[in-house]
């Protein structure tokens, strides 16, 4: 943009909200001039500002889908064999685990298995020799251990996690988001009208109100005195 028009705008602009701030609005003469100046400077000058802005804007959100598009088209192979990756990644971790497990109860079992055969042999060997006292006190340890491994909580084999995605916007990047919506109408349910700053918008510019999509509309509200 060349730089004369920026100052341009720089000079028309620099005291309008000092002008603002200092213009009274207390008798119909002064209200006439209030309009007149929203009428006359502020509405043309607005409007103007955007006429050149506008085209400008445009271009670089052309040049921006261009650049989202090609960004799209590259990322899209480097997104799926990630997600191809990590599926499988992921699955032979969780069957890493719940084969270390498995060998874990396995393992377990196969040596409480050989404790209670090796202190069966010792009760046999006990009866053959005679010695009764040795047999009762293997005998109460056998009944001992059987209980024991009747009271014992049950084991899980393994543990999975499954995926929970849920949706963070990013500070600063909403406009993003509504330039998105705006080349993807069918996701229009993704934003919300900000109601109580449009309304505060409608009561200080009432007819001068001009956002696109909304409509300023004048319900008057009716007192009675008593």
């Amino acid at each position: 943009m060349p730089t004369l028009e920026l100052q341009k705008f720089d000079t028309e602009t620099g005291d309008l909200v000092t002008a603002a701030t200092e213009m009274e609005v207390a008798d119909t003469g002064t209200l006439e001039r209030a309009y007149a100046f929203l009428k006359t400077v502020l509405v043309p000058l607005r409007k103007e500002i955007k006429s050149t802005f506008g085209p400008i804007k445009t271009k670089a959100h052309e040049t921006w889908k261009e650049t989202v598009n090609q960004e799209k088209r590259y990322l899209e192979p480097v997104e799926e064999a990630e997600r191809i990756i990590r599926k499988k990644a992921g699955t032979y971790e969780l069957q890493r685990e719940q084969e270390a497990n498995e060998r874990a109860i396995a393992a377990a079992k196969q040596a409480k298995r050989e404790a209670e055969a090796k202190r069966q042999a010792q009760v046999t060997e006990a009866v053959v020799s005679g010695d009764d006292a040795a047999v009762r006190q293997l005998a109460r340890m056998l009944i001992a251990v059987k209980a024991q491994a009747q009271d014992e909580p049950k084991k899980f084999a393994g543990v999975s996690t499954r995926a929970n995605w849920k949706a963070a916007p990013i500070p600063g990047q909403i406009m993003e988001t509504i330039r998105f919506v705006a080349e993807n109408p069918q996701y229009a349910n993704f934003l919300t009208y900000n109601m109580p700053a449009l309304n505060s918008e409608a009561k200080a510019r009432e007819a001068l109100f001009d956002i696109p999509g909304v409509q300023a509309v004048n319900t008057p509200t009716v007192s009675v005195r008593g």
